[in-house]
């Protein structure tokens, strides 16, 4: 199984995309201790895991990093911005592959 993840572009094994998946996990742990959970820059966060997800094949995973991404957009931004737009965008391509 391969995937396209967000980190380099190219496209590698599962096995080989695990590595940049974790470290994604990691900087999303320090930036919630260092932001706070629901800082704009933990959104960014959330919504490149979403696309790793999103990308293995994993879309209930995504869906649950881009709800949690809007959640924080939604509270920043106005609820008809292009951030929040965004990620209503990508939940509903999500949907759209469980069908």
């Amino acid at each position: 199984m391969t995937f396209r993840p967000v980190f380099g572009g190219k496209l590698v094994s599962l096995e080989n995309g695990r590595a940049p998946y974790e470290d994604r996990l990691k900087a999303l742990a320090m930036q919630e201790r260092a932001l706070g959970k629901d800082h704009p820059n933990v959104a960014i966060t959330l919504l490149i895991l979403g696309d790793t997800c999103k990308g293995a094949g994993d879309n209930k995973t995504a869906k649950e990093f881009y709800e949690r991404a809007m959640k924080i957009r939604e509270v920043h931004f106005a609820e008809r911005s292009d951030e929040v737009a965004e990620c209503k965008e990508k939940i509903r391509n999500c949907r759209k592959k469980e069908i």
